[in-house]
């Protein structure tokens, strides 16, 4: 071959062998591509990472490998929609939900994201408002207003009606101390957070002095149908609204409160609105009526009625595993409380007349105790409840335990006395075969008694027959 054609030839091969390293060049850049692409897809923050459990709350959510998003997820639940901005950022609308979870996304190719404490969503509860206190204040403003009641932390506005309160201080999760701004009128006062806007109800109403078109004052006065009452005992209080001048009857509705707690409201009706409950707790109560106004008579709250509500009765009763039962023989005394206001807890104390035995706690109602040690004799034994909570103390009736001596020593015992003015009388020898006999016999099923013979008496051998020379009578 000439040299020209062996250049060519050379040329060739290196130009193919070139165009392969770039396609081999080429793919692994796809692959890399591909990978980057198609991984797994992770979560590295979102924000904000609260909202309301209403949902509604628009997430960014940053990360990796969020191309091609099929779904994301608050938790369980889907996202109430979502966009995927970016391989890394989705925007995505919270859906309803409570507590902490993690916020997911999937992919077609990467499957879910793990989770981590990067992506973890926490629900809040909105806000509430149970009691204003003081509920009534002048036109111009001003009065220094605490406002009770849930998940006021990280309040972001305090509103009487739609005016913002000229200043307010988040004193605790439930607390907060407002100042009113200028407004006429009866107006809600409301508590907004990250989680939302607490909602309207009588608990929350404000009046402005002047609201009402006369100069009509009111009074309201509170009374109870039973106190003191007992625990699961339906009690309904009454509040009756007057005019204080002028005429007329005054209208809306009534607020009734334990404390900062709201129980209920009721409409007015002739002047009067009535709550009933029967889920008060034993302990007492401090109960108040608040009146709301109308456009003709302003608010006004009662005097404080203290509710004092019993403990629910119970009944205690006590039975024995074994009555009568042996010196040294396990006993088990079992003590069942019960009462028609539910199942009481608490512990019970045994007692043996006054010494104590032992204590044990309910369960289901039912405490056991067992003891070996009682002494022969009766024995006077008691189950003693101690209450707790909602249920009073209360004991059983005296059970006589008795306790004997095992029926085998009571057996050998009569064997020893019948035989005591015999053996007595005869050898050494004698009284120790007598005694040795007069055991096996005590025990025995079918035990022989001696049979006397002129010069003393025999004893039967295992046959029934009397055995050995006859044992003589001293002289």
């Amino acid at each position: 071959m000439g040299f020209g054609a062996f250049a060519v030839a050379l040329l060739k091969r290196v130009m193919l062998a070139g165009a392969v390293f770039v396609v081999l060049l080429c793919a692994v850049g796809l692959e890399g591509k591909a990978q980057a692409q198609f991984g797994p897809p992770a979560v590295t923050n979102v924000n904000p990472n609260t909202g309301p459990t209403s949902g509604g709350t628009s997430v960014t959510i940053t990360g990796t490998n969020f191309s091609g998003a099929t779904a994301v997820r608050f938790g369980s639940n889907a996202a109430g929609s979502f966009t995927v901005d970016s391989a890394t950022q989705i925007t995505a609308t919270s859906p309803a939900g409570v507590g902490t979870v993690d916020v997911t996304v999937t992919t077609e190719e990467g499957g879910t994201s793990p989770n981590s404490t990067a992506d973890q969503f926490t629900y809040v509860p909105a806000p509430t408002v149970t009691n204003v206190n003081p509920n009534t204040g002048p036109t111009p403003g001003g009065t220094s207003v605490t406002i009770t009641g849930t998940n006021f932390t990280g309040a972001t506005a305090v509103r009487f009606g739609s005016a913002n309160a000229t200043s307010f201080t988040v004193n605790s999760s439930t607390s907060i101390t407002a100042t009113s701004p200028a407004a006429s009128g009866t107006v809600d006062i409301t508590v907004t957070t990250p989680a939302g806007t607490s909602a309207t109800s009588a608990a929350g109403r404000f009046a402005y002095a002047g609201t009402a078109t006369t100069t009509t004052t009111t009074t309201t006065t509170l009374a109870s149908s039973v106190n003191p009452s007992n625990v699961g005992q339906a009690v309904t209080f009454t509040a009756t609204v007057a005019s204080t001048t002028g005429s007329g009857t005054p209208t809306g509705t009534v607020t009734f409160a334990d404390g900062g707690t709201m129980l209920g409201t009721a409409t007015l009706s002739g002047g009067q609105a009535s709550f009933s409950t029967s889920a008060l707790a034993a302990g007492n109560h401090t109960i108040t009526a608040s009146y709301g106004g109308d456009s003709n008579f302003p608010v006004s709250t009662s005097s404080a009625l203290t509710q004092t509500v019993g403990a629910a009765a119970t009944a205690a009763t006590l039975t024995s595993s074994v009555n009568p039962s042996n010196v040294g023989q396990a006993v088990t005394f079992t003590a069942t409380v019960t009462s028609s206001a539910g199942t009481p807890t608490g512990t019970v104390t045994f007692k043996d007349g006054a010494a104590l035995l032992g204590t044990a706690t309910l369960a289901a109602g039912v405490a056991t105790f067992t003891t070996s040690s009682l002494t022969l004799g009766s024995h006077t034994i008691a189950a003693s409840y101690a209450g707790a909570g909602n249920f009073a103390a209360s004991t059983s009736a005296a059970l006589t335990q008795t306790v004997q001596v095992p029926p085998d020593s009571v057996r050998l015992r009569a064997l020893q006395v019948s035989v005591t003015l015999l053996i007595v009388q005869i050898s050494g020898q004698a009284i120790v075969g007598a005694i040795d006999y007069a055991i096996d016999a005590g025990f025995s099923e079918s035990p022989q008694a001696l049979t006397p013979n002129g010069a003393g008496f025999s004893l039967p051998d295992r046959f029934g027959r009397a055995r050995g020379r006859p044992h003589r009578q001293r002289r």
